[in-house]
């Protein structure tokens, strides 16, 4: 059992984050494939992708057959195409294997002679000792009757294409009256000591025939296979092969690997970094990384034969685990204002307007707590306080990724101001009058506002002290 942590110092960007330790790939497969741990691949033919429906020929010497142009191709031919859907009625209608988008794949019209070969390649600089998987994706096109249905062998050679190290038959792939099925087919072996080159080939094996011996081909692998690596998160004491993260946090993780049914000779173990381009040497097993824009990943490698260098992967052959995933969501800002702050008096309603920023993801959800025991869920809610006091509102947000955040500050609720004042009148014009404030408040008074009603300006005053005015003619006055 091999534990490393992560610490993921998350401030700002939103990434999903996948923790690649090197996973064999799911798959309905046939025969002697590898039944652990599978590595990167030494070969990797996918055919490429493309938006033109044909592709161009395989390099000379890839293939025994002719490349042709056509949807579909005569006998001896084949064509790397994205579908078969311009091929008629006699062929299914397919993409290729992983439905990627224009990915194309190998087409063919396969003839009856048995030494054509469908795939050929040399493959160097390999550990001995190792084993490795070559495997491959085929179907039979054809939708009924099929008098010699396609019959693949996978070999691989010494370098003198005589000897033989390996070999697989696929017997007939049959007809497959509800549509076409994609398979799995390979082998696996181990590499002899002392050599370190090989030649792999898929061979036609069937004898041809009208209609018959139609197929497509895709994903043709070569690649290391080993014990079998398990991973997976540990989350308190649970173990999950995912995990939600959100940007502004700061949390730990531990990864947790268990080899199972280990062979390997001096055996190493490594757990390895990308950060979103390519994979690097290493990573410790404490690791503590910032996440920008790009995502990070981290992986867990078994290494077989540490005296073995190889022109590969920095001079080994690792295999590796299955994929844990860590997805980091936006987190949003939570902020809001109390757009009437001028009428928050007791028994008056306060509105709450949300203010949150979003980061990329909307909010999906608001929870309001304006601190005297009640609450709302509302966007942009109202709420009227019964008693005076200082009260800390809270607004917590989340988005559909359940990420949220909290923002609160405080609401002064004060009690009304009772407007009063004395008056001493004069019965004579011009003579002063004497006003009095009598006004009442919980809160100190800190403006007071007098109207006189006579023409003359209003009069802002700081203080409550008594003051005179003089009124210029006779008549009633309403003094405010």
């Amino acid at each position: 059992m091999y534990i490393a942590s992560i610490v993921n110092f998350i401030k700002k960007y939103s990434l999903v984050l996948v923790i690649v330790l090197l996973a064999a790939l799911p798959a309905v497969s046939y025969a002697q494939l590898c039944s652990g741990s599978l590595g990167d691949p030494v070969v990797k033919i996918d055919f490429g992708a493309g938006s033109s429906v044909h592709a161009p020929a395989l390099p000379a010497g890839t293939t025994s057959y002719t490349n042709s142009a056509s949807d579909f191709p005569t006998d001896g031919s084949y064509t790397i195409e994205n579908t078969t859907a311009g091929s008629g009625n006699v062929w299914w209608s397919t993409k290729d294997h992983t439905g990627n988008t224009g990915g194309y794949m190998m087409v063919v019209n396969a003839s009856s002679l048995k030494t054509d070969y469908f795939y050929k390649t040399t493959v160097t600089g390999l550990c001995s000792g190792t084993t490795f998987e070559f495997a491959a994706w085929a179907a039979n096109l054809i939708r009924t009757t099929d008098v010699s249905p396609p019959d693949l062998t996978f070999t691989i050679f010494k370098t003198d294409g005589v000897s033989v190290l390996a070999t697989f038959n696929t017997g007939a792939i049959p007809v497959t009256p509800g549509g076409l099925i994609w398979k799995q087919y390979g082998t696996s072996f181990k590499m002899p000591i002392g050599e370190s080159d090989v030649i792999v080939q898929i061979t036609n094996n069937s004898p041809g025939g009208i209609p018959g011996n139609d197929l497509v081909l895709d994903d043709i692998t070569f690649r290391p296979c080993g014990p079998n690596v398990s991973s997976n998160f540990v989350v308190g004491t649970q173990s999950t092969a995912s995990v939600q993260a959100c940007t502004g946090n700061t949390q730990s993780y531990t990864l947790n690997s268990t080899v199972v049914n280990n062979t390997y000779v001096n055996p190493s173990y490594q757990w390895q970094v990308n950060t979103g381009s390519s994979w690097g040497k290493y990573c410790r097993r404490q690791y503590n990384h910032f996440y920008s824009k790009s995502a990070g990943r981290c992986r867990h490698l078994s290494i077989s034969h540490g005296n073995c260098r190889s022109k590969y992967w920095f001079g080994v052959l690792p295999v590796s685990s299955n994929i844990l995933t860590l997805t980091v969501g936006n987190t949003p800002v939570a902020a809001f204002i109390a757009t009437n702050s001028d009428a928050n008096c007791l028994l008056k309603t306060v509105d709450f307007k949300d203010k949150s920023t979003p980061n990329g993801t909307p909010i999906t959800s608001w929870k309001w707590d304006f601190g005297d025991g009640e609450n709302s869920v509302d966007a942009n809610p109202s709420h009227t306080y019964a008693t005076p006091c200082v009260y800390p509102v809270k607004l917590t947000v989340a988005n559909s990724t359940g990420c949220a955040s909290s923002f609160q500050q405080t609401v002064n609720v004060t009690s009304k101001v009772v407007a009063d004042f004395d008056v001493t009148v004069s019965l004579c014009p011009n003579s002063p009058v004497t006003f009095t404030d009598k006004s009442t408040s919980t809160n100190p008074i800190v403006q007071w506002h007098w109207s006189f009603d006579d023409g003359t300006p209003a009069l802002i005053l700081t203080s409550g002290a008594p003051f005179t005015h003089t009124f210029a003619t006779t008549g009633d006055h309403q003094c405010l």
